[in-house]
């Protein structure tokens, strides 16, 4: 406990330092730090789940907290192992990014200040188990993030997109202090062990709605529809460093929220596991339609992990079913399924946010629809980006399959039970993950196609004459790594979150269910080897086929027609336009023409954006109707100091009447 305690306190001193020193050096002291402090957390952690241990103190803090309970158990381990582990190649990587903002004097130590004191409040978030302290670190680790948003502040659209980011998480923090009020006057305690004592002998209806709170609070930091409008705002704005992180690990503590949660209630009711599961395949059908229609990379990436964030959802909803239905074998496939693919999600996610910045980096547009043709000039980068797209398209040999191969396994194995609701529902659910999965499939061949594909479909402001540095390459590097470890050993992963699995499941039965999972994923490890080796015999003999014969490269088959040019290739909305055109309901389309004029006309240009419709119909109306009842009191702020005062002196008034009365 106290090794963990240094380590996160190093982290934030490693922050504060580099802060410090000259901006040459401050990428290599933070990366210093805090890889030391990652690697001896990610060394005790490991130590602690696979031993199965877990810790308990008490601290006494000054009031309001009182004796603060920090805990370490397996769901607290992993998840602190997988927020070090995820954060290195992010730190990493941030060294190489952050590289041409030295010069242009951007504020390099306040973000290495706030990087340190966001790693710091992330780590130590799982360890709490008492309501204030919690809410005051998930505090810091919003405001922390904000500033890291926010690095390119000049800009009018990130500033906006921090603010929108900022108060939107500040709506998640007033949930999360409803709830944690309401039940720290029913338990008459702020620690997590009284509240689980307290939801013991509560009825299934104060359950829920409890539940529904803080489902809102975390859902909202996680991005569950409709909660989930300010993620694709925050990653385009973000530094690419900062959007890795974000998706591929500060999302997932509000998973994690949602978890403890549910450790507290024990068994949920089957209705708020219906509800759960419903609001997840929605989440993740939502989320990947509107990422087919971004053009923009770093949006479409946005999207994306809202789409994860319901297959995530879906598989904790299996598990809930599992345990409201009494089948231990479907809650352990569905927990395990969601937890392994909240791991994997960060591994192929943070990948591909860096490769977006990567492109960035080179060609200083996100727009889909101005690339082409990268790979030509960057393979590296664009190689990388293809593992992962193959594992976020959850395809075989690669880990987004085996995580989401379980969550399949655990809604068969739910036709087990005998009824009618859970069987059409888990029927649905099957059919919408496998729409889902489709749809990924279409939605990163298209980004991989446009982007490193072809020809450049607009002429760049600097020609691009080689890839990104080592430093830049190195951290994408581990995580593909780590995409094709996964994939071909599964069964590893596996044994890493089975501890934190089997504390959601009340079964004597724990090591059959172990066993049971663990022989899926060697069937997977030997499916993929067995892949792997057709593919390598099958590239052997047409080599050997081939190697004497003389081989003629030209262009690809185009009907005849030789004069082609870039523009007539696929843009990004023409690729998926046949499979939009279906579901044209479902968005919001604006559309700018500009007609070529003259008698030689030389430009025009047709330009489709899709609006997200739950922010087009109940964000923006929200807004404007709220701006709408406030300006009703623009009066009170009239630049009067005297009337100033008075209101400070009405206020004054009316709380020592409100102390003598209550």
């Amino acid at each position: 406990m106290y090794l963990i305690l240094t380590s996160i306190l190093v982290i934030f001193v490693g922050g504060l330092v580099s802060s410090l020193v000259p901006d040459r050096r401050k990428p290599s002291v933070f990366a210093s730090f805090y890889i030391i402090a990652a690697l001896a957390i990610s060394v005790f952690m490991l130590s602690e789940i696979l031993m199965g241990a877990s810790l308990k103190r008490i601290v006494p803090m000054p009031f309001p907290i009182g004796n603060m309970t920090l805990a370490i158990d397996s769901l607290s381990s992993f998840f602190i192992l997988f927020i070090a582990i995820m954060g290195i190649p992010g730190v990493l990587y941030a060294v190489g990014y952050l590289k041409p903002y030295m010069d242009k004097k951007e504020h390099l130590s306040s973000h290495y200040f706030f990087l340190g004191t966001f790693f710091a409040s992330i780590l130590v978030i799982p360890l709490i188990q008492n309501a204030i302290a919690f809410l005051i670190a998930w505090e810091i680790m919003s405001l922390s993030s904000f500033f890291l948003v926010i690095f390119e502040s000049k800009k009018e659209e990130v500033l906006s997109a921090g603010i929108n980011y900022l108060i939107t998480m500040h709506v998640s923090v007033i949930f999360l202090i409803i709830g944690f009020v309401g039940l720290s006057l029913l338990a008459d305690n702020y620690n997590f062990p009284a509240f689980k004592v307290f939801f013991e002998s509560s009825t299934a209806y104060i359950t829920n709605i409890i539940f529904m709170v803080f489902f809102i609070g975390f859902g909202i930091k996680s991005g569950f529809i409709p909660f989930h409008t300010w993620l694709p705002k925050a990653h385009p704005a973000a530094p690419s460093h900062v959007s890795g992180i974000m998706s591929g690990v500060m999302i997932k503590i509000g998973i994690y929220g949602i978890l403890r949660m549910l450790l507290l209630i024990k068994t949920p009711s089957m209705e708020l596991s219906y509800f759960f599961i419903i609001i997840s395949i929605l989440t993740a059908l939502f989320g990947i339609l509107n990422a087919i229609a971004q053009s923009d990379i770093k949006k479409l990436l946005a999207y994306s992990s809202i789409e994860n964030i319901g297959i995530i959802g879906v598989g904790i909803g299996v598990g809930m079913l599992g345990l409201s239905y009494k089948s231990d074998l479907v809650a352990f496939l569905g927990f395990a399924g969601a937890l392994l693919h909240l791991l994997n999600h960060s591994i192929f996610k943070e990948l591909l946010f860096f490769g977006a910045g990567s492109i960035y980096t080179k060609t200083h547009t996100r727009n889909s629809e101005k690339l082409g043709g990268l790979i030509k000039t960057m393979p590296f980068t664009g190689g990388l980006f293809l593992i992962g797209s193959i594992a976020i398209a959850a395809l075989p040999p690669f880990n987004g399959f085996a995580s989401e191969f379980l969550i399949y396994m655990g809604l068969l194995n739910g036709f087990k039970i005998h009824d009618l609701n859970l069987l059409i529902l888990f029927s649905i659910v099957l059919g919408a993950m496998a729409l889902v999965g489709t749809m990924a499939l279409l939605c990163f061949s298209k980004v991989f196609g446009i982007v490193f594909l072809g020809s450049p479909r607009a002429k760049l402001p600097h020609p691009i004459e080689s890839d990104v540095s080592f430093t830049m390459l190195m951290p994408k590097l581990i995580l593909a790594i780590l995409v094709i470890t996964i994939g071909l050993f599964p069964q590893i992963a596996l044994s890493i979150i089975t501890p934190a699995v089997k504390i959601f499941i009340p079964s004597d039965n724990l090591y059959h269910l172990s066993f049971t999972s663990i022989r899926m994923m060697n069937f997977i490890s030997f499916s993929s080897f067995l892949l792997l080796l057709i593919l390598v015999i099958t590239f052997g003999i047409r080599e050997y086929i081939m190697h004497k014969k003389a081989i003629t490269r030209y262009k690809t088959w185009d009907c005849g027609y030789q004069a082609g040019t870039a523009r007539m290739q696929y843009t990004s909305h023409s690729y998926s336009a046949p499979f939009m055109e279906m579901l044209d309901n479902i968005f919001v389309r604006k559309t700018a023409i500009a007609k070529p004029e003259g008698v030689f006309p030389q430009k025009g240009h047709f330009r489709l954006k899709f609006n997200d419709i739950i922010e087009y119909y109940m964000i923006k109306p929200l807004i404007k109707g709220t701006q709408k009842i406030l300006g009703k009191f623009l009066w009170i702020q009239n630049g009067d100091t005297q009337m100033y005062i008075l209101y400070g002196f009405i206020f004054l008034i009316i709380a020592i009447i409100g102390a003598f009365l209550f």
